[in-house]
């Protein structure tokens, strides 16, 4: 069986291995990795295995008494190309078709390409998805373009759950690839007033390149008075998309009534919040 190189994660440290090339089972696709992103979750992965392992059990991905030193196969913000297609599939999109998709196996369960210890990541040569699941990506959009597909659907998927009004006002918290992702899809459901939030100076212009109307070092100026300002008897929905658990329970605690709070950040540790008495 032809071999392929794969990055590999394995208490906390990344090494480059040799291993076989996948074979894909019934409903999967083999693709090759044309250009991958670089997540949180990866980061996160790497510096807390431990926390995230204990959720993987606790849901039932990994089993209870799987140690800490298992490797993940990173990679899940992808563009790749079909290979070949494994049994009981249609077949519908011809071989050498550039696709995207859901970073997830339903003919694994549920369990996350690229994050999940025994899967492949698209931080390997070749890997494995589910062809129910596949995007076709059009000619004019570059591969590079097309991995970040993922990210973007986290930060829209977050804007539509909040269902706001126009008139309603958003600070985003966190100015990455999610955050810039919500800030745009507020901007195209037509929200006047986004408040973005960064302590990164260098984030202002992209933040406001994407749409946001406002922007606020968080380390200067408070964005939660600045939204309450803004909103008059409107609501405030604040997007955590930092993956920092400290600021939620601050914003709880600072938010004005009804305020909503979206969180998109992965959050792997317990945290404990201060429930503030009705306003």
């Amino acid at each position: 069986m032809s071999q392929m190189n794969s990055v590999a994660m394995q208490n906390g440290k990344l090494h480059v291995k040799q291993i076989d090339i996948p074979t894909p089972g019934p409903g999967q696709v083999l693709v090759k990795s044309l250009a991958c992103g670089i997540c949180g979750s990866d980061i996160h992965i790497t510096r807390h295995t431990s926390d995230v392992f204990d959720i993987y059990k606790n849901l039932g991905i990994m089993a209870k008494d799987a140690g800490d030193d298992q490797e993940v196969l990173l990679g899940h913000e992808y563009a790749a190309e079909i290979v070949s297609y494994g049994p009981n599939t249609k077949g519908e999109l011809a071989k050498g078709t550039r696709v995207t998709s859901v970073p997830i196996l339903l003919s694994a369960g549920g369990a996350g390409v690229g994050v999940t210890p025994g899967l492949y990541g698209a931080y390997s040569e070749y890997f494995i998805v589910d062809e129910a699941l596949l995007l076709p990506i059009p000619d004019a959009v570059p591969s590079e373009a097309a991995a970040i597909t993922e990210p973007l659907a986290v930060g829209l998927h977050a804007v539509n759950r909040a269902q706001m009004n126009n008139d309603d006002v958003a600070i985003v918290v966190g100015c990455g690839p999610i955050g810039l992702a919500a800030i745009a899809a507020l901007k195209l459901q037509g929200v006047k007033h986004i408040v973005a939030s960064d302590p990164q100076e260098s984030k202002k212009q992209i933040a406001l390149e994407f749409g946001a109307t406002e922007y606020v070092n968080p380390m200067v100026d408070d964005e939660v008075a600045k939204a309450a300002a803004l909103a008059d008897n409107n609501k405030v929905v604040i997007f955590e998309c930092a993956g920092v658990s400290r600021l939620l329970n601050d914003y709880i605690l600072r938010a004005p009534s009804k305020t909503k709070i979206i969180v998109t950040g992965v959050h792997t540790a317990p945290l404990t919040l201060t429930l503030p008495m009705p306003q």
